[in-house]
């Protein structure tokens, strides 16, 4: 079973939710513990999205053309730390930064693309 982190900005939390229940009826396993829980910005926070990106096997990062440019950017961390990782890393929506266009980083413009 394919282990996916997914990565996007916390308003966006029930559209997350969304695409992990659409993963998880796909068969994937979903890591994002901070998908159920009601996290207060900390360290604990912090180190437990990173020991979650460290046990999935690819990032799926929700980025829509709203929210490209706003948030406050834990996503980028995230997404940055899969790559340096070397997890398999997705982009859901708009490609908005030079890091999103290396090669080995996929687009995709919708949940059904994901694989």
């Amino acid at each position: 079973m394919t282990r996916v982190y997914i990565a996007a900005p916390y308003p966006l939390k029930a559209h997350a939710n969304t695409v992990a229940d659409t993963l998880r009826s796909r068969g994937f396993e979903i890591t994002s513990s901070w998908l159920g829980d009601s996290q207060e910005d900390s360290h604990d926070a912090a180190s437990l999205d990173l020991a979650d990106v460290d046990r999935a096997d690819v990032l799926l990062l929700v980025n829509e053309q709203a929210w490209a440019q706003g948030g406050t950017g834990g996503r980028h961390v995230e997404f940055g730390y899969a790559l340096k990782g070397g997890k398999r890393v997705v982009v859901l929506g708009s490609a908005s930064n030079v890091f999103h266009l290396l090669n080995h980083v996929e687009v995709i413009d919708h949940i059904g693309a994901f694989r």
